[in-house]
């Protein structure tokens, strides 16, 4: 016969996995899309953090060249005046920065 002690504690294991498998289950998953949008909020391009490729972009100044590589994602080769954007080099999967091109007016993001 089990016992009342016996009897609370298994009643508060069973609370505390049931606890704990609802908040592992509630984690959000690290995303995988990345938006590049014009200063206007339209879209330019989407796409996968996960697969290996380069895109461009056109802007305000001129081109803008995106590489994306191993889960994380880059600006290269870039028309623009001041090259900041490319010096903010490799934004990895799961960060919550960015990178802007603001003479281009191109804003890239983690969606």
């Amino acid at each position: 016969m089990i016992k009342k002690k016996e009897l609370l504690f298994l009643s508060i294991l069973a609370l505390a996995l049931l606890s704990g498998w609802l908040f592992l289950s509630s984690i959000k998953k690290e995303t995988t899309i990345v938006e590049v949008r014009y200063k206007d909020d339209s879209i330019l391009l989407t796409f996968d953090i996960d697969k290996d490729a380069t895109y461009e972009v056109y802007g305000d100044v001129g081109v803008v060249h995106i590489e994306v590589k191993d889960g994380r994602y880059r600006v290269y080769d870039v028309d623009c005046p001041n090259h900041i954007c490319e010096k903010m080099g490799w934004i990895d999967k799961g960060s919550v920065n960015g990178i802007t091109c603001l003479p281009n007016g191109i804003y890239i993001f983690q969606k």
